[in-house]
């Protein structure tokens, strides 16, 4: 009777230990995300008392959506995706006394960017919170033509002259070939913060061919038009190793 009590008693211990191991497995799998979970990336930037989040940011500063999908548990494909519509507006109003006139200045500037970047990561880690990977990423950017109008119109006792002027500049292209290792720690199910490096090549070119026009209309007279084309251009590119500024923070579903 003691022997089938004591068969009974190990017999129950050994279920109780194997749901506890199975329960803590599957809690290891919950914390990382796994294949097919997608996941979405920010910067997590200021102090304690001012926390703040942002997007990530493609290599001229304009914010893009940052996203990945794994494909296995160890593997994961990132993409990201900007569509930005600048439009700056200025106005500013002025009297100037030394001549008893009223200076009013407006100028838009407008510009369309397009940036898309493609990659996959392997990550390696076996760990229950830290997530080392590794991989490589490809990038294309498209700045689009500027066009910048301005109006600036005094007004004195004798009557009124405007100055108008319009120039346009020819976009740019980007590129970029980088391979990349960083780091998710698991704070919570599913929620990570890290750091990850780039190292490879990138090439940016902005402007290029540009006209300018400015109308000029005096209190009296006639109107005087001025019209100027050129070139003006900025290119860089090289080899480059450089690290996010801030702590990622990402969160799968």
């Amino acid at each position: 009777m003691m022997k089938s009590n004591m068969k009974k008693a190990i017999a129950v211990c050994l279920v109780i230990f194997n749901t506890i191991m199975l329960t803590a497995q599957e809690e290891e799998i919950r914390l990382k995300p796994v294949e097919k979970n997608w996941g979405f990336t920010f910067n997590l930037t200021g102090f304690i008392n001012d926390i703040q989040l942002e997007g990530n940011r493609d290599q001229t500063g304009q914010p893009i959506l940052f996203f990945r999908r794994y494909l296995r548990d160890d593997l994961a494909l990132r993409a990201g995706f900007g569509l930005n519509t600048l439009k700056n507006t200025t106005v500013n109003k002025d009297s100037l006394r030394q001549i008893s006139a009223f200076v009013e200045f407006d100028s838009v500037f407008t510009r369309n960017d397009v940036s898309f970047s493609a990659g996959i990561e392997k990550h390696i880690g076996t760990m229950r919170r830290l997530d080392p990977y590794f991989g490589g990423e490809i990038l294309f950017q498209v700045l689009g033509k500027e066009t910048t109008t301005w109006e600036r119109t005094t007004t004195e006792t004798a009557g009124k002259s405007v100055v108008e002027g319009e120039r346009k500049t020819d976009g740019g292209t980007g590129f970029g070939l980088f391979g990349i290792a960083g780091f998710n720690y698991f704070i919570a199910d599913h929620i990570s913060l890290g750091a990850e490096y780039r190292f490879g090549y990138s090439y940016l070119k902005t402007g290029g061919n540009f006209s300018e026009s400015i109308i000029n209309t005096p209190i009296s007279g006639s109107p005087t038009n001025t019209f100027n084309k050129g070139t003006d251009e900025y290119r860089t590119s090289g080899f480059e190793v450089n690290s996010t500024a801030n702590i990622i923070l990402s969160i799968f579903f």
